[in-house]
């Protein structure tokens, strides 16, 4: 994975974890589903091989862990694995 792709997602995944360490335990409660869901984002992002202009497509949003999220959460063929996540990544990179 392109050195920018991977610092992107990291950062972006530090600042969403940040947010939550900021919360009650019942908001962290209540965000549980989006925790794990952008852990599994990330984890797919980190994992998976992607031709260079791939990489600079999804460079080009400015919260691609959101971008992946809200996708997965209003597509029901986006499922809550890998092969859900890359079917994700593939609808928002058409």
């Amino acid at each position: 994975m392109h050195k920018d792709l991977k610092e992107k997602i990291n950062y972006e995944f530090e600042k969403f974890k940040i947010e939550k360490i900021r919360q009650s335990k019942a908001e962290i409660f209540a965000a549980s589903y989006e925790i794990e869901s952008k852990k599994m984002i990330k984890r797919t992002l980190d994992s998976i091989e992607m031709d260079l202009g791939t990489q600079k497509r999804l460079l080009s949003y400015p919260y691609l862990l959101d971008v992946i999220y809200l996708e997965m959460e209003k597509s029901r063929s986006c499922t809550y694995d890998l092969q859900g996540v890359q079917e994700c990544i593939r609808y928002i990179l058409k």
